[in-house]
């Protein structure tokens, strides 16, 4: 018997040497995107330092807003016992006290430290403070709201009504 075997005669594949193309695009992309996820970071952290200090000024003002609420309240501010721990709960001996003034009881700020209260004796102002980056205070990454040695006014007193309508100032022995 004859044998009835077809040869088509293809032709044999070539070897491969090396990668296919869509590889070596997929090497490629992934080399210029690991560069850039360490690159473009470094150029923006002087934005980032820049935002965090607009952060931090925000806070203290907002703070200082709290403050002032709390005195005018109070007809005091926060002794450095209370600190700002007065501004989210009512210290003992704080008659007229309505907060709570902070949404949260210790805030921190973008660097993660907490705020520093910095009380003053009266006519001087209490500061509060960022320690910055560094966690350190009184070096020069700190960061306040106002400068030191800002005079405050005093803290007004409560207005009593008169029966014609108009308010007259009361003052404190």
């Amino acid at each position: 018997m004859a044998s009835t075997e077809i040869r088509l005669g293809y032709a044999p594949r070539p070897a491969r040497r090396g990668a296919p193309g869509w590889l070596w695009s997929i090497a490629a992309i992934t080399v210029v995107g690991g560069a850039s996820w360490f690159i473009v970071p470094s150029r923006l952290s002087g934005r980032t330092q820049a935002a965090r200090r607009a952060a931090a000024r925000a806070d203290l003002e907002a703070l200082d807003v709290a403050l002032d609420a709390f005195a005018q309240d109070t007809g005091r501010y926060p002794t450095a016992a209370e600190g700002l721990g007065a501004l989210f709960s009512q210290p003992a001996g704080a008659a007229g006290w309505h907060g709570p003034y902070v949404r949260r009881p210790a805030p921190l700020d973008p660097w993660g430290f907490p705020y520093v209260y910095l009380p003053a004796p009266p006519p001087a102002a209490s500061r509060v403070v960022s320690v910055g980056r560094d966690g350190r205070q009184g070096t020069p990454d700190d960061v306040a709201a106002r400068p030191a040695g800002l005079v405050r006014p005093t803290p007004r007193q409560p207005v009593n009504q008169g029966r014609d309508g108009e308010g007259t100032a009361t003052r404190a022995p």
